[in-house]
């Protein structure tokens, strides 16, 4: 079965961007507004590897990563933001983050990415 990548972003135009950098990869894509969407889809379709926006209104990337991974501990979840403050960063690590993308990102770093964190599932 292929791998599926879930785009978590409050932003349809940065989810609109990741789709287009993704697509060419052949990867089924899941999207979700927020953090609450992304739990659902979490539990109904466990994504091979997720991209969380790290701010979100409701439920911070953060927070999201958190409950994701009680869903499932072996989850590949790349966060995304445009915050360059390491001390988040790092807490999103901590946390279980495999990787943190600042914004903006090229489509070749993004794809990297997703492809060595896709190998490491």
């Amino acid at each position: 079965m292929p791998e599926t990548v879930l785009i978590v972003d409050d932003d349809p135009a940065v989810r609109r961007v990741l789709r287009k950098m993704l697509q060419p990869a052949g990867y089924p894509l899941l999207e979700a507004a927020d953090g609450d969407e992304a739990l659902r889809l979490v539990k109904d379709r466990l994504p091979s590897l997720i991209l969380l926006d790290m701010h979100m209104p409701r439920m911070d990337g953060i927070a999201a990563l958190d409950h994701i991974l009680e869903i499932d501990p072996k989850a590949r979840v790349i966060m995304v933001t445009g915050d360059g403050d390491d001390a988040r960063t790092r807490l999103a690590l901590e946390h279980g983050a495999c990787d943190v993308i600042l914004k903006p990102f090229g489509a070749e770093g993004l794809r990297n990415s997703v492809l060595v964190n896709l190998a490491a599932r």
